[in-house]
């Protein structure tokens, strides 16, 4: 999170305004936030989104795996899409899926939009990631989603299961011709 240190004192409180709207253009309307105990991070887009958003959660992203030595989940939280502020910053955010879906093992998206109930089945279809949508008011819910490990227990399971199947098939070659 972005800090400031004003030396400047102030009279107004439109001067505050100002800076306050000065500092938003010049760092963008998202909120990044490191969550350790849930190994993600929580983005908080709140208008269109920008260039400098995608640079900074890109320098956020690769200073957690630094930090920790851990590759965090997302959770992105948002009220609506908000869109991008230009063709550059949709180019950015591209770039930051291309170079980051390989690595995330996770996406919750929490929010009541519309829009954004499409999301995990159209980007299932580009990212390794599982991706899955959780109403407004679940943020805790999806946290604990991102940071469980229970579903890969499930899956390793049920491959063992599946493997062994098929091994005790291969070994008893009349059932495989329908004896």
């Amino acid at each position: 999170m972005t800090h400031i240190h004003c030396e400047t004192e102030l009279e107004t409180p439109c001067q505050l305004v100002s800076i306050f709207h000065n500092l938003v253009k010049e760092v963008g309307m998202i909120t990044i936030h490191d969550d350790r105990d849930h190994n993600a991070i929580l983005v908080e887009p709140l208008e269109e989104l920008t260039r400098e958003d995608f640079a900074e959660l890109t320098k956020r992203f690769d200073a957690y795996v630094n930090q920790y030595d851990s590759i965090p989940n997302l959770i992105i939280h948002a009220p609506a899409f908000p869109g991008w502020d230009s063709f550059g910053a949709m180019t950015q955010h591209l770039k930051f899926i291309e170079n980051h879906q390989k690595l995330i093992r996770k996406i919750a998206i929490v929010s009541d939009s519309a829009s954004l109930s499409v999301f995990p089945s159209l980007v299932d279809h580009f990212v390794s990631a599982k991706v899955r949508r959780f109403s407004e008011n679940r943020l805790d819910e999806a946290k604990n989603w991102v940071a469980s490990t229970e579903e890969e227990k499930e899956e390793k399971k049920n491959t063992v299961l599946q493997s062994w199947k098929v091994c005790r098939t291969m070994s008893q070659p009349w059932k495989r011709r329908g004896k």
